[in-house]
């Protein structure tokens, strides 16, 4: 039936060629009025019109062959006992075209506009219908253009002004006498038998009698979908590859060339997938089908590139940037032209791209309403719905992971002999999206480079033998390697174990602890290989209590315990606290808190001690755990350590300052980091200046020690009452005053453990006096406005900086105590 190419003439004179011996003829080919109008004559598709007429004529000139791929129909209305109508569903553009050239060559050439071109029928509005009959009732004297002439004609009626399917024959048969005059040749009418198609009977297929409808509903012709289409099937036509016969539909002895089977594929088999009745409008067919072949050959560009070059060399990549940034936002509306597809495909000839999208798509088309699409969606709460075909706001990164995990199962089934079309592994399938739904989450996917990793570790897995059969098996044989992700270890450590001790049940002790609130598929910081289900079973027992959906349970927030014991096990600077971040909540973007508990190997060797002890002994023995050590750090000098082990005892320690962070934190909406700024080490919100916290100094206790005993104040009153709440100083300097024998005198604490001590008077020339004394008395004193800057020193331990503090404050008090009984 479809092997059989067809002419415009033949279809009308002679029928639709069922086999050698069969012949179905047509009394009519109809527009059917679910059809939209005509649009390739429209005056926004001149590009299009010219590529297609150019490709027309050029054959035409040349006397070749051309063809135009398929055209789709139904033939259920039988007119007598030997004719039917055929009702054209898809190809209205290239038969309209093909209609609207015979009727000008042969208006051109012959004595009468032939009668079989009366057979061609519009019957989405009567004006169509009437125009129709009217063009082909007889021939027109071009004088002009052919739409002037035509609207002079006397049949030429006012109404067809307002029927976008006459405007756009008009605007294409003007587009058509322009080509024909250019032509060198111009006994063409013979030569129109050289412009073919297949014809394809949907009915002699076995397809759904729904599909009449699904087909018409997908909106107008020329979307960016459809010429996409049109180029894919080109470029598939020109590779000999896909020249050769294959079987479709559900009656074998109907056989295609694969290029012509797959396109039969796009507009049939596989329309279910993106279409759901009476809910998808046309535009969104269009594009949902359109985003699924873009993604998926994002997907196969970044995986056979990431074999060859480092995830970070792509972020820049041309195609990348193409594929995942400009199509996503631009090809809805807009088509790109089919250049960088043809360069991916074109870029790996041993690979069968085509083969490998419609095993996908028959499988999708299969499983994805019943199986695949709930093992697609975020397993750890309620969130919003999506699927592969989902526009740019409901398919974010993760999503594009997930679907390429689906991607690669399917086509690794393939590639190791599994019919996945008949005997699709649920049990399997299930196993393999909670291993990568496992690791999407427990990786900070925050670009495209760590988008692109993810995706090429979860392709070497399902690509591991015997992966598609049992992945648990699978991965339990991997090797661990160097550069292998913590959540990768993770998984296989655990699939050994679910392997190695089947009797345990580990799968379900493992899915029960991953779906914690908090947890979601991390457990690595409390689980050891090994380690027996009875002990895992009470260390996550206590685990789920220790954390609930705000990050640290309440019991475990007192006094920051449990904060503070994480704290007290990152005893050293460069594999500890250096820049670390953390929090007591969680965080849908940082996960900060468990990035901690995941990364730190002393933090999990300390929660393994703890989650052993009985229920009641958990509180006393974190309690002991928040005990600081010796600061060690090989990397650092002597100085340093000193500073920071100040810092470290500090926070195992001091309760207040994880107060004030817990309220900041809730305000602003971010976590606080470890930072060594301005010779301090500092815990702060980043980018600000007044949420940090200098934490390698005693000045809170000393500057409180120096108001408290010393009659200082705060010349900061705002500070001085923040203290007052929190029993800390935050941000950078801290100033405090006090008035000795009429002077004001003042002691700022600056940045780099310096303090420096000053009197302040606002006279000139008492001002002037006091400095020639102080010079003469062997200081070196400055000027600054207002001040004359005496003492310089260092703080840092209280009690020495208090003692120094006192010692130069009393030599103050003594010099001005002299000056004052010399002027007198």
């Amino acid at each position: 039936m479809s092997n059989y190419l067809h002419t415009f003439k033949s279809l009308l004179t002679q029928g639709i060629i069922i086999d050698d011996n069969n012949t179905l003829r047509i009394a009519k080919v109809l527009i059917p009025r679910l059809q939209r109008a005509y649009a390739q004559g429209r005056k926004n598709e001149s590009e299009l019109r010219e590529l297609f007429l150019t490709d027309i004529f050029n054959a035409l000139q040349e006397n070749s062959l051309l063809e135009m791929n398929f055209v789709y129909g139904s033939a259920p209305i039988a007119s007598s006992n030997d004719e039917h109508n055929f009702e054209l569903l898809d190809g209205q553009q290239r038969l309209t075209t093909l209609f609207l050239l015979h009727w000008y060559v042969a208006n051109s050439e012959l004595d009468s506009i032939p009668e079989y071109l009366q057979k061609f029928e519009y019957q989405t509005r009567t004006t169509s219908t009437d125009f129709i009959r009217e063009l082909t009732a007889r021939k027109i004297i071009i004088s002009d253009k052919p739409s002037k002439s035509i609207r002079k004609a006397k049949w030429y009626s006012y109404a067809f002004q307002n029927d976008a399917t006459i405007t756009a024959m008009l605007t294409m048969l003007d587009s058509i006498d322009e080509k024909y005059k250019q032509a060198a040749v111009h006994n063409l009418y013979e030569r129109l038998d050289n412009l073919k198609f297949y014809v394809l009977l949907l009915e002699g297929y076995g397809l759904s009698e729904e599909l009449y409808i699904k087909m018409n509903a997908r909106g107008l012709p020329l979307t960016p979908f459809e010429n996409f289409k049109s180029d894919l099937i080109k470029y598939m036509k020109s590779d000999e590859r896909y020249q050769k016969d294959t079987i479709i539909g559900n009656l074998k002895k109907h056989s295609l060339k694969y290029y012509l089977a797959f396109a039969s594929k796009i507009d049939t088999s596989w329309i279910d997938l993106f279409w759901e009745k009476d809910t998808t409008s046309s535009k969104e067919y269009n594009q949902r089908y359109f985003r699924f072949f873009n993604r998926y050959f994002f997907i196969k560009y970044v995986l056979e590139e990431n074999k060859r070059r480092p995830s970070e060399d792509l972020r820049k990549d041309e195609k990348v940037l193409f594929f995942d940034d400009i199509s996503e936002k631009m090809q809805d509306e807009r088509y790109l032209h089919f250049n960088h597809y043809k360069e991916v495909i074109s870029a790996n000839p041993f690979k069968d791209y085509f083969r490998s999208v419609e095993i996908v798509l028959d499988v999708l088309n299969r499983y994805y309403k019943d199986v695949i699409r709930h093992a697609m969606q975020y397993p750890f709460e309620n969130v919003d719905e999506w699927d592969f075909y989902s526009d740019r706001s409901a398919y974010r990164r993760i999503n594009a992971i997930a679907f390429s995990a689906v991607v690669e199962y399917i086509e690794a089934s393939a590639e190791a002999g599994i019919d996945i079309l008949e005997s699709f592994d649920e049990a399997n399938f299930k196993r393999w999206m909670r291993i990568v739904w496992n690791m999407i989450e427990n990786t900070n996917i925050d670009g495209i480079v760590p988008e692109i990793y993810l995706m090429s570790r979860l392709s070497e897995i399902i690509h591991l033998e015997g992966a598609t059969k049992d992945v648990y098996t699978a991965l339990s044989k991997r090797k661990k390697l160097s550069n292998d992700s913590r959540s990768l270890i993770e998984e296989i450590d655990k699939a050994t174990e679910i392997v190695n001790h089947p009797e345990e049940n580990w799968e379900e002790a493992f899915i029960s602890a991953e779906h914690n609130d908090f947890l979601r598929g991390m457990i690595g910081f409390f689980f050891s290989p090994g380690m027996g289900i009875e002990k895992f079973n009470h260390r996550y027992a206590i685990v789920s209590n220790m954390f609930d959906t705000k990050a640290i349970s309440k019991n475990y927030r007192k006094d920051a315990l449990l904060i503070r014991a994480i704290m007290a096990q990152l005893n050293s600077w460069h594999n500890g606290l250096a820049n670390l971040t953390f929090s007591q909540r969680i965080d849908r973007k940082e996960f900060v808190l468990k990035n901690i508990l995941a990364s730190k190997s002393t933090v999990k060797d300390m929660f393994c001690r703890v989650l052993d002890k009985n229920d009641n002994e958990i509180i006393s023995t974190l309690e002991e755990e928040t005990k600081p050590k010796e600061f060690v750090d090989k990397k650092l000098s002597v100085q340093d350590l000193n500073m920071l082990q100040q810092a470290y005892n500090r926070l195992c320690i001091d309760k207040n300052i994880y107060k004030w962070m817990w309220e900041v934190e809730e305000w602003r909406k971010k976590q606080f980091r470890i930072q060594w700024l301005y010779g301090h080490i500092f815990a702060a919100v980043p980018y600000t200046s007044a949420s940090r916290i200098v934490l390698d100094t005693e000045r809170e206790q000393l500057i409180e020690k120096l108001i408290r005993e010393q009659g200082f104040i705060n010349v900061d009153k705002d500070q001085q009452d923040r203290f007052d709440k929190d029993h800390l100083y935050y941000g950078y300097n801290i100033e405090i005053e006090k008035e000795y024998n009429s002077y004001w005198v003042d002691i700022l604490f600056e940045m780099n453990h310096k303090y420096k001590i000053f009197i302040y008077i606002e006279d000139n020339h008492e001002r002037e006096k006091l400095f020639e004394f102080f010079s003469s008395k062997g200081y070196e004193p400055e000027y600054r406005n207002e001040y004359i800057w005496l003492y310089e020193g260092n703080y840092n331990l209280f009690q020495d900086t208090y003692n120094s503090i006192m010692d130069d404050m009393n030599d103050l008090s003594n010099c001005i105590d002299e000056y004052k009984n010399d002027i007198a």
